[in-house]
């Protein structure tokens, strides 16, 4: 028997599945979230107007926002941050630590902060109880994002973004090379002061889609780029649209690369990391088949995939998301991942499609476009997998993955349910927090 607020689900004792949707008549979203090791949550996004937050109203939208959630799902405190808080990422003092971006000014806690551009990006860090430690901004005369945050047991932050036109850091600028450049930089976790900053861009659109600290030797980025790529003095080829995955150092210097093309264009979407260091990415293609380096698999036409690679970027395993359509009005995507505890790994998708098969898996859909999550073992087994949405119009979703239960941020327009769990009718996008069993 399970415990009291337990539930038996799929065969495995889990927490009494909830939600929480946060909005009031705008796009309001969740685009963030990270967990503690007593299970509270700690959820970030934005909101147009205003929201309510437990007993805390936080108006004058459009704003950024953090809060910690209890493992029930009750508000312990907020604050607003930014126009939008992209991602959350916690050191293992529990200490608190959220990148995003906003425009003209924007308080963090008692700490005001001005943008020098359209937009700046923005870095702040908390206490486990709310309070501000700091908050710093670092931008230039276009429009910077950071949208990627972690954090090494050496005392570095580590954001990863892009930015348009030219960049300012720590006073110094660097002009774009193309429409939007990548880049990493790092600050110092005791108060947020710059320590170093790389530029990672060819001549198109080139993006962080993720960042993952090592704990003491450097930590590897997820870069979407069109073409070619220069890394300090490295110029990294690939194709028209493709990703790639650079070790940096804790210098900057980059230690390795590892480039990931298809047939016709790959997109880069979520990267993981797990306890021995094995890598795991998500996204999807155009055309397969999918090549991470040496390595090649899938086949199709625009379908998922996750793939993982060693600690020095060899090629370990790779599976699709793919339905049996060659249509183009059938897509498959791969989107967010997380390592569990226990080292499962968890991607979230979505499809529209007449089905669907995670690897060797085949996943039952209903009509329309549907959200779906899948189970991973560390050695590319896929072992567990279902549809997620029914009815809902869902966009932007992340996953968290615990011991015994999945937790999901995003925005959404109802009704619908989300894994079983109901959601209200609304009449614009709103956030949400959705805690199931795996």
């Amino acid at each position: 028997a399970c415990d009291e607020g337990e539930v038996c689900a799929r065969g495995a004792c889990a927490p009494t599945p909830w939600q929480r949707i946060y909005g009031a008549g705008g796009d309001d979203a969740v685009t963030a979230v990270a967990r503690d090791a007593s299970g509270n949550l700690y959820v970030g996004g934005r909101y147009a107007g205003s929201i309510n937050l437990g007993t805390t109203p936080l108006t004058g939208g459009p704003r950024g926002w953090i809060a910690k959630l209890n493992p029930s799902g009750n508000v312990l405190w907020s604050m607003v941050a930014g126009a939008q808080v992209f991602d959350i990422a916690l050191d293992a003092a529990g200490q608190v630590y959220a990148v995003g971006n906003f425009n003209n000014t924007t308080t963090v806690g008692p700490r005001t902060l001005s943008a020098a551009g359209a937009y700046d990006w923005f870095a702040a860090s908390w206490t486990p109880e709310g309070t501000v430690r700091w908050a710093v901004r670092q931008g230039g005369s276009g429009d910077d994002t950071a949208r990627r945050v972690s954090v090494d047991a050496m005392g570095r932050v580590w954001v990863g973004g892009h930015f348009t036109t030219a960049t300012n850091f720590d006073g110094q600028t660097v002009v774009a090379r193309g429409n939007l450049d990548g880049f990493a930089a790092q600050l110092a976790s005791a108060d947020g002061a710059p320590l170093r900053f790389a530029q990672l861009a060819g001549t198109a659109y080139d993006l962080v889609t993720g960042i993952a600290a090592e704990p003491t030797d450097g930590a590897t980025v997820y870069l979407r780029f069109g073409s070619s790529a220069t890394v300090g003095t490295t110029t990294i080829t690939g194709t028209a649209v493709c990703a790639a995955l650079l070790r940096l150092g804790p210098d900057l210097s980059l230690r390795w690369h590892t480039v990931l093309t298809a047939a016709s264009n790959l997109d880069a979407e979520g990267l993981a990391r797990d306890a021995s260091g094995n890598l795991y990415v998500a996204g999807e293609y155009a055309v397969g088949p999918v090549r991470v380096g040496t390595g090649s698999f899938g086949a199709g036409t625009f379908n998922g995939f996750v793939a993982s690679v060693a600690p020095d970027g060899t090629y370990r395993w790779g599976i699709t998301a793919a339905d049996s359509s060659t249509s183009s009005s059938s897509s498959v995507v791969a989107e967010s991942l997380s390592v569990a505890p226990d080292g499962v790994v968890f991607a979230e998708g979505w499809a529209q499609a007449p089905d669907l098969a995670v690897g060797a898996l085949p996943v039952t859909l209903p009509a329309g476009r549907v959200r779906w999550v899948a189970g991973i073992t560390p050695m590319g087994v896929v072992t567990s997998g279902r549809a997620l949405t029914s009815q809902l119009n869902i966009d932007a979703v992340r996953v968290s993955a615990g011991r015994n239960d999945l937790v999901f941020v995003g925005s959404a327009i109802g009704p619908g349910t989300f894994d079983g769990v109901s959601f209200p009718s609304t009449t614009s996008r709103d956030g949400f927090v959705v805690r199931t069993p795996r």
